[in-house]
């Protein structure tokens, strides 16, 4: 049916075939890594931030995510799509920048079933943010207190 309505991009036979299987999730709280990892998108020379075309998102999006303090997952230690397999026999390569967390709600789980961590990269943006956040807002409240 996809691909009545959407053409062949639309088609929904694809399987994906992963580089490790899925472990059952075991909910858990998700914590925040305390360093970027080697290919987080927010080093300035990922292919996030430099455009490149198979990359989920942008430089835009990345700063949106903190600013609106939305977490953005880390992929480390989540199953990778390989290839994808359609019934007529063709198969076709994942991009490497390709992750597909479990999800419980709005939560994703890492390939080992334990909840995945909110990057590094981030996290530490949004503590930068908040710490200017907050220097903003204690420097209005002192120029309230002397008028």
């Amino acid at each position: 049916m996809g691909s009545v309505v959407r053409g062949a991009n639309g088609c929904m036979c694809w399987v994906a075939e992963y580089d490790v299987e899925q472990a059952p999730i075991r909910p858990g709280k998700a914590k925040a890594r305390d360093t970027m990892c080697g290919a987080c998108a927010y080093r300035p020379n990922s292919p996030e931030r430099t455009g490149a075309p198979d990359a989920a998102g942008d430089e835009e999006l990345l700063d949106d995510l903190v600013y609106r303090g939305v977490p953005f997952w880390c992929h480390v230690d989540m199953r990778r799509p390989v290839r994808y397999r359609h019934p007529s026999g063709v198969v076709i390569e994942a991009s490497d920048l390709e992750f597909a967390q479990a999800m419980d709600g709005a939560q994703p789980y890492k390939a080992d079933g334990t909840p995945a961590d909110m990057c590094g990269g981030w996290a530490l943006r949004l503590a930068k943010l908040e710490a200017r956040r907050a220097t903003r807002e204690s420097a209005e409240e002192g120029r309230d207190a002397t008028r």
